[in-house]
């Protein structure tokens, strides 16, 4: 693990007005386009501080550079050893058990909202979306806890191949479970957008939730839920342009065609410029693995 404090040559205890001085100083020195710069070194300068003048980050970094300083014990040698068939297989048995609690809860979500709306007539099919989503959802969840799948892709292509899949499932699944809940919800508010509101508020905390493979233990940490809602913003400004452009495109084609698809246009746009802005971010995961 590089040692942050190291590449930019200042102590642990360096205050943020030092830090920045320090990398001010070596930016200029070994900046690609002066005599005597280094792009290697410029861009190791550039992710040390990076790191180091971001509060939540150098927290997170200090932690963890802390706990791989610390002597290791016989187990932690243990847990560091190849894995067994026996390790295996357990690892896939805790996949399907959470592809089954996924499937389980999506049941258990659709009979909530069905028992809740006493108007609605049974009916079997009723259940079939959220167990849909509840199984996909599930089949993700299983793979981040008990795999590092990008650890065995050895192909870039196919790390981005499944961390697009990833984000894509993440975030249309938890537009729909959280657009069904808006949607509830709306006739006792009475406010206009409401289930619109949710199915965009699931986009953007399933994008970003998904394009992270260790999203699941970021939720454990006030870090890492805050790094999630930044991420979350940042895919939302990209959202946003991609909305606009599939108004554009919706107004274009309506007035083309007389066929009402430019909210459809917009929710598209919207729904592609999150997906592709996390898809984005994720590529810098990709390069270290």
């Amino acid at each position: 693990m590089k040692n942050y404090y190291q590449v930019l040559g200042v102590s642990q205890s360096a205050s943020l007005e030092e830090i920045k001085k320090k990398y001010r100083e070596l930016a200029r020195r070994y900046h690609p386009d002066k005599d005597g710069g280094s792009e290697v070194r410029f861009k190791e300068i550039n992710e040390a501080y990076a790191v180091l003048i971001d509060s939540f980050k150098k927290a997170d970094f200090d932690q963890n550079f802390k706990d791989s300083a610390e002597p290791k014990t016989a187990k932690s040698s243990k847990q560091n050893a190849e894995p067994t068939t026996f390790d295996y297989l357990a690892a896939i048995s805790r996949a399907i058990l959470t592809i089954l609690a996924g499937a389980l809860g999506g049941f258990i979500f659709e009979f909530i909202l069905f028992s809740l709306n006493r108007g609605q007539a049974f009916k079997v099919t009723l259940f079939y979306p959220g167990i849909f989503w509840g199984v996909l959802l599930g089949i993700f969840l299983g793979i981040d806890l008990n795999f590092k799948v990008e650890g065995f892709l050895e192909s870039i292509f196919l790390k981005r191949v499944f961390s697009f899949l990833r984000i894509f499932i993440y975030a249309l699944s938890f537009s729909y479970f959280l657009g069904k809940i808006f949607l509830f919800i709306s006739p006792f508010l009475k406010i206009k957008w409401l289930t619109e509101a949710g199915i965009i508020l699931g986009l953007l905390l399933g994008a970003a939730f998904g394009s992270d493979s260790e999203g699941v233990e970021k939720l454990k940490t006030l870090n890492g839920r805050f790094e999630i809602l930044k991420a979350s913003l940042k895919a939302a400004e990209i959202g946003l342009l991609g909305m606009v452009c599939g108004i554009a495109l919706g107004f274009l084609v309506q007035f083309l065609t007389a066929m009402p698809v430019v909210f459809w246009g917009g929710f598209f746009g919207f729904s592609l410029g999150v997906i592709l802005n996390r898809q984005i971010g994720f590529k810098s995961q990709i390069k270290d693995s």
